[in-house]
C-alpha cells in the first residue's frame, strides 16, 4: 500500500521577494467564497502591498490559482505561524524587552490615559485579554 505524503496547508499571510522585475508579494487571504492568492509585483513593496489590499477588497474574483503560484512562495507562507508573526513564538519577551528598552513601561496604565493610544493601547489590550485567560485557568 503506497503512503501518501501529508502536505501542510499554507497559512493567512504574505510572502515577499524581490528580482529584476521589482518587489512581488503573495497574499493568501480567506473569502466568503473560501481561501484566495493574490500575487502583485510592483516596484516597491509597499506599493505592491497596497495593490495586494485593493485587489482583496475591490476584485476578490480576481483571484490566482494556488497552481499558478510559485512552489516557493506556497512554502514560504506553509511555514509561517499565524500569518508571518512571532515564526519563533517569543513575540511578547521581545515586545516587553522593547518597552523596557524605549523607557515607555507604564504607558497605558491605565489604559483610559490620554497618552495610550494606536498600537500602544493594541497592545495592552492584547495583553490584558492574555492576562485575563491566564487568571481564568
Amino acid at each position: 500500500m503506497p503512503t501518501v505524503k501529508k502536505t501542510k496547508k499554507a497559512q493567512y499571510g504574505e510572502s515577499v521577494y524581490k528580482d529584476a522585475k521589482g518587489t512581488t508579494v503573495v497574499t493568501k487571504t480567506n473569502t466568503k467564497d473560501g481561501p484566495r492568492y493574490y500575487k502583485t509585483t510592483a516596484p516597491t513593496d509597499k506599493n505592491a502591498r497596497e495593490m495586494n489590499l485593493f485587489n482583496i477588497r475591490n476584485k476578490p474574483a480576481d483571484s490566482t490559482r494556488a497552481k499558478d503560484i510559485d512552489p516557493i512562495d506556497l512554502k514560504k507562507l506553509s511555514t509561517m505561524k499565524n500569518g508571518g508573526k512571532a515564526k519563533d513564538g517569543k513575540w511578547m519577551q521581545k515586545v516587553s524587552k522593547s518597552i523596557k528598552a524605549r523607557g515607555t513601561e507604564g504607558k497605558c496604565t491605565p489604559i483610559t490615559k490620554p497618552g495610550c493610544t494606536g498600537r500602544a493601547k493594541a497592545l495592552a489590550k492584547t495583553f490584558k485579554k492574555i492576562a485575563a485567560k491566564r487568571k481564568a485557568k
